[in-house]
């Protein structure tokens, strides 16, 4: 009887640090949320990335040493535009952005600037949060994970992700579109993520929840 007892309290110890659900992203409870960063190991940068009212172009290299760092740090030290809290609609959000910047430090160049898009799917999402470590916290973590900074178009793509931090799965993906705004480099693609927040919390916050609530 005493080993069954055991047993039943591992399972709910379990469930209760690992048994999260799409729908709790959209109904928090008591659920713990982490915003992991800006994930640009991924990205592509397409086009003519010359500093704006500056000189000289912006390489891959400068991308991923000054600019990576760069945007996520404004969403760091502008939490009222880049209002990450308000977009999933949470009392409570940690900021944990430590394993995101090593990720995007080991960023390999040589392959970043491309011609168009490569149009990730949620199986390709699924692989790049599956090599993520998580530090073996419990709760929800999110992050955006760019897929293209277009500079012809003009316009950014980014992954809407929230994972278990405990499993590595993903329980919601949503690819964006967005128009970059700003002057200069860092503030002209900070506007595409500027943007996602603000049509999420205008439009998009509404229909996810409807989708992954069910």
């Amino acid at each position: 009887m005493k080993r069954i007892v055991i047993i039943a309290a591992c399972f709910l110890m379990t469930g209760l640090t690992f048994g999260q659900s799409s729908s709790d992203v959209f109904n928090p409870g008591s659920q713990s949320f982490y915003w992991l960063g800006l994930d640009f190991s991924h990205v592509k940068i397409i086009g003519d990335f010359t500093q704006f009212g500056e000189a000289g172009a912006v390489d891959a290299y400068q991308i991923k040493n000054q600019y990576f760092p760069a945007w996520n740090n404004l969403i760091l030290s502008e939490p009222e535009k880049y209002d990450i809290k308000g977009m999933f609609k949470l009392d409570k959000l940690e900021n944990d952005i430590e394993m995101i910047a090593k990720i995007n430090a080991e960023t390999n160049t040589n392959d970043m600037q491309a011609s168009s898009a490569p149009n990730y799917t949620e199986d390709n999402i699924k692989s790049f949060v599956s090599t993520y470590n998580t530090g073996g916290k419990s709760g929800i973590g999110l992050v955006f994970i760019a897929e293209a900074l277009d500079k012809n178009t003009p316009e950014g793509w980014f992954h809407v992700v929230a994972i278990n931090m405990g499993t590595k799965d993903v329980l919601v993906w949503e690819r964006i579109k967005a128009k970059p705004a700003g002057f200069g480099v860092r503030n002209y693609w900070a506007g595409a993520v500027a943007n996602i927040i603000k049509e999420a919390k205008k439009s998009y916050y509404k229909s996810w929840k409807a989708k992954y609530s069910k």
